[in-house]
């Protein structure tokens, strides 16, 4: 439960979702306790820099504090459909080539091109999505939920544990996102602005996210639902979008 935060200044949980614009949502709790919105300079994943404001990480906490916690505390998390998200995940650790990802590129891709490829790259550069999609279905169950850029919501959210107050809907995010907002301003007294962070970055759109599956194959594809079956269970989502788009 080391996603899940527990603000005690001002009685709040939320669950960092990774891919579901938890920069955005760890930033904007950020916001509430230094009284200001530009936060770019501030590393919010790291977890000694949201416990110096009071923001803790569950991991940290006893298992009767943290019951004593979900009683009384506004419980809040976003989710997002395991095959949108998973693409986003891809995108963002195997196709932008930075300081953050050189590290992510040679442990998980160099291991995927080992099983898929004949010559492989000492880099771990150029990862398919297809390769990427088999490496999940294809590993152990540890690998899956190893990395929390694609280990499933339920698992790392705990929505069976936890009852959340709100869960809100990547695809209807803003909307969503004014509504805690609200809920969030009774709490503290004043208002609250979401802390947008990746601006500039393109949002994935559903129809985006389902050409990236155009080349996996139906098998494959089985597997993965299989995989998030979970996800698309509690959250309420279905895969016969992707499915209706093979032939």
């Amino acid at each position: 439960m080391s996603h899940i935060y527990a603000d005690e200044r001002f009685k709040i949980i939320y669950c960092a979702n990774p891919k579901v614009a938890c920069s955005t949502w760890k930033a904007t709790l950020l916001s509430l306790h230094l009284n200001e919105t530009d936060l770019s300079n501030v590393d919010v994943h790291n977890p000694s820099v949201l416990k110096r404001f009071g923001i803790i990480s569950f991991k940290y906490l006893t298992e009767e504090d943290i019951n004593e916690k979900l009683k009384t505390y506004f419980k809040f998390m976003f989710s997002r459909h395991p095959f949108e998200r998973l693409v986003s995940a891809y995108i963002d650790k195997f196709t932008k080539y930075n300081r953050y990802t050189i590290t992510f590129r040679r442990r998980y891709g160099r291991r995927i091109q080992r099983m898929y490829r004949k010559k492989k790259r000492p880099s771990g550069n150029g990862v398919t999505f297809s390769e990427f999609v088999r490496f999940l279905t294809d590993t152990d169950a540890k690998v899956f939920s190893y990395n929390p850029h694609w280990a499933s919501q339920v698992h790392l959210c705990q929505p069976c544990l936890v009852s959340y107050d709100f869960i809100g809907e990547w695809r209807n995010f803003i909307q969503d996102s004014k509504f805690v907002t609200k809920l969030l301003e009774k709490l503290v007294g004043r208002n609250v602005s979401l802390v947008a962070r990746h601006v500039s970055e393109k949002r994935l759109s559903p129809t985006s996210a389902k050409d990236y599956y155009r080349t996996i194959k139906r098998k494959i594809l089985s597997n993965l639902q299989k995989l998030y079956k979970n996800d698309l269970q509690t959250f309420n989502y279905t895969a016969d979008e992707y499915f209706a788009r093979k032939i």
